[in-house]
């Protein structure tokens, strides 16, 4: 079997393949097709290889499981946000990049052993991955196939104002680099609209994090624009 379907509709993959569901109710007959995936294992590290530069984590920040949405963060903040996120009160770190540095909230949060993707690594991710939007232990998002060596992540979607998750709704998932467009806007890989790419956007929205294993050790103090003091690398 490839899925089951209960007394109220719900189906369940129980095996990989594609499945017909059809549905009779007096003369009206429908039918769906149901694509069921396994979804790859994942090291007991939390981090994925998808045979690019850097390892992707499985999870995103805050979350235990890929399909949980975790803590919103505004970029640059290292306190989760509740809601959409306000421009009242934040403001913008005076770096261009905050990846692997005091300013970046899964750095600080996992002992300098993750950090933000750059803009360069999410775009890496984009143009060496396949994108769909599936359904995965109940939420929808982004399923991310790699081309390089078929392994998967899975971004869980952003809800809109209504608190809906569908490929319309806008978001996405900060990377530490910050635009050259106007004031306080930072890359972002939108995850909405049923697309995966990088777009610019407000850095005081709340977004969720999702990070890359970082090659560094030690503290990284950005002191001013395009300046970075390091501190005890080894």
């Amino acid at each position: 079997n490839i899925a089951v379907v209960d007394e109220y509709g719900n189906v369940t993959g129980v095996g990989e393949g594609d499945a017909v569901i059809s549905l009779t109710l007096g003369d009206v007959k429908s039918s769906v097709t149901v694509k069921v995936v396994k979804f790859p294992d994942v090291a007991a590290d939390g981090l994925v290889d998808m045979g690019l530069s850097v390892k992707w984590m499985s999870c995103n920040l805050g979350a235990d499981n890929p399909w949980e949405l975790g803590d919103r963060y505004q970029w640059g903040g290292l306190t989760p946000v509740e809601g959409d996120g306000s421009a009242d009160g934040w403001q913008s770190p005076e770096t261009n990049e905050i990846s692997a540095t005091v300013y970046d909230a899964i750095y600080t949060n996992t002992n300098n052993t993750r950090c933000l993707p750059t803009r360069t690594e999410f775009q890496e991710l984009v143009n060496n991955c396949d994108r769909e939007w599936v359904t995965y232990h109940g939420v929808k998002g982004n399923l991310v196939t790699s081309r390089k060596n078929g392994a998967a992540l899975f971004f869980p979607g952003i809800p809109d104002y209504k608190k809906n998750v569908t490929p319309q709704a806008m978001g996405g998932y900060f990377s530490g680099s910050k635009s050259n467009g106007p004031s306080g806007r930072v890359y972002v890989c939108q995850t909405g609209n049923g697309v995966f790419y990088q777009v610019e956007m407000n850095g005081y929205y709340a977004l969720p994090l999702r990070g890359v294993e970082s090659s560094l050790t030690g503290i990284f103090q950005p002191v001013a624009e395009g300046v970075i003091t390091v501190y005890d690398v080894k």
